[in-house]
């Protein structure tokens, strides 16, 4: 699972960065901003994750902890 996260959020950076260039075509801006949108729901999920992964841990003996 934590493969296909990491694919999504690396796809995120990817199409970002076409955005963000300088002068992109008017092609890869609406390619770009069209699957940014598809994924904006599943980013949003992701970091949610994120963040209570950084609130909330397991130790080794299987006691979960709070930060």
């Amino acid at each position: 699972m934590e493969k296909r996260l990491l694919a999504i959020e690396n796809m995120s950076d990817y199409l970002l960065g076409l955005i963000n260039q300088p002068e992109p075509s008017q092609a890869e801006y609406s390619r770009a901003n069209k699957e940014l949108l598809k994924l904006r729901g599943s980013m949003d999920l992701i970091n949610k994750l994120r963040t209570k992964e950084k609130v909330y841990s397991v130790d080794t003996q299987g006691y979960l902890l709070f930060y």
